[in-house]
C-alpha cells in the first residue's frame, strides 16, 4: 500500500481509501489450498457484489518479491476505494512460495468495465 500511495502522490493523486472486506480476506485464504487465484478472485467479486449491490472490478497479483509487483493502472485513477488481502502459498512442485494479492476496486472515478483477462489477472462484475 505504501508503494501504491507513493506512486499516486508522485502523480498528484490522493491516497487510496481501503475498506475492510471479509469476502476478500476469506477468498485469498482459499488460495493456499486451491492454488487458484482466478477462482478466488471470482468468488470474492461475486460475494462483494451480492453484499454491496453494485458493480466492482478486481485483480489478482502474484509475485515472489513485493518490490517488483506490477500495479494495475486502475489503481492510479483519480479516486479509488479498494479492498485488498494477501496470502503466501506454494504451488505444487514449485521451488518457492508466491505472494498472491486479491484487489477489489469497490469504487473509482472513470471505472472501466472489461471481461476477464486471465494473463492480467483482471475481472469485472
Amino acid at each position: 500500500m505504501s508503494r501504491l500511495n507513493q506512486r499516486r502522490q508522485g502523480l498528484g493523486l490522493a491516497a487510496v481509501k481501503v475498506v475492510a472486506s471479509p469476502e476478500v480476506t476469506k477468498a485469498v485464504k482459499e488460495v493456499k489450498t486451491t492454488h487458484d487465484p482466478e477462482g478466488a478472485l471470482q468468488t470474492a467479486l461475486q460475494q462483494v457484489v451480492a453484499r454491496s449491490q453494485h458493480g466492482v472490478e478486481g485483480y489478482y497479483i502474484e509475485a515472489t518479491d513485493v518490490d517488483h509487483v506490477n500495479l494495475p493502472e486502475a489503481l492510479l485513477r483519480p479516486q479509488v476505494t479498494l479492498a485488498i488481502s494477501a496470502a503466501h502459498h506454494r504451488y505444487p512442485q514449485a521451488a518457492w512460495g508466491t505472494l498472491t494479492l486479491l484487489v477489489v476496486v469497490t469504487e473509482s472515478t472513470t471505472r472501466e468495465r472489461t471481461a476477464l483477462a486471465p494473463a492480467a489477472g483482471r475481472a469485472a462484475l
